[in-house]
């Protein structure tokens, strides 16, 4: 989390912590921004008692607390409860927050496994790459129909692989853009599985000390060429 957030409420000095995002936050301003910002994370488990306890005494917002515990309560979509913090702190225009609550309605009307991937793109892009793959690989192991849902798993292994090539993984990420091509049919993913073979060759050839030879300025030119071409690449 960047930049000054000017504080109307009670500033925590003791922070609450949000794992999915691995940041503190002091505020209810804070939390309003993360909202906004990082919607992709947050699940319904993100308003959860030892939320509403710190809203309710670390920052001294009882009223917001209660709030979210009775919409809680009564099984409310996500979007209301975002909307909820949101509408309290009063920090974003109007056209911001109709901006957001397009957003939401789009992620109510999604499926639990749709949701996820949006999750874990949210976090490749980011560069939470063990995170990513995480929530990849739950998608993967959920027993999803493959004939009915091809090109959306392949884009679930197409990015996973993207998330393997930048920790530099190629094997990985080569066996991954694999997969997502005999699932979506993608040039994309064709295309940077072949760059993962060949980053696999020259790393082979760096081994053997080859690798000025077969390529000027050795491995990292070829990478830093590849991330620049392949690695943007999210499905």
């Amino acid at each position: 989390m960047s930049g000054i957030i000017l504080c109307r409420s009670e500033y925590s000095k003791v922070p609450y912590y949000i794992e999915g995002a691995d940041i503190n936050v002091y505020s209810i301003e804070e939390i309003s921004y993360f909202l906004y910002h990082d919607i992709y994370l947050v699940g319904a488990d993100f308003f959860c008692e030892d939320l509403f306890v710190f809203i309710e005494k670390n920052i001294k917002e009882p009223e917001l607390a209660q709030r979210l515990r009775t919409l809680k309560e009564r099984r409310a979509e996500l979007s209301e409860l975002v909307l909820t913090v949101l509408g309290y702190v009063d920090f974003y225009s109007e056209n911001e927050i109709s901006q957001i609550r397009e957003l939401l309605e789009r992620l109510d009307t999604q499926n639990p496994l749709e949701r996820l991937k949006a999750r874990a793109d949210s976090y490749l892009q980011n560069g939470r790459y063990v995170r990513a793959l995480s929530c990849y690989e739950n998608i993967l192991s959920a027993g999803t129909d493959k004939e009915q849902y091809r090109i959306f798993l392949g884009n679930v292994w197409h990015n996973m692989g993207t998330a393997y090539a930048k920790m530099f993984s190629f094997d990985a990420a080569q066996s991954c853009f694999d997969a997502a091509y005999k699932m979506n049919e993608n040039e994309q993913s064709k295309d940077s599985a072949l760059k993962a073979r060949e980053l696999l060759e020259k790393e082979s050839e760096e081994k053997d000390g080859d690798a000025a030879r077969s390529y000027p300025g050795g491995n990292t030119q070829l990478i830093e060429k590849w991330k620049r071409e392949y690695l943007g690449y999210i499905r």
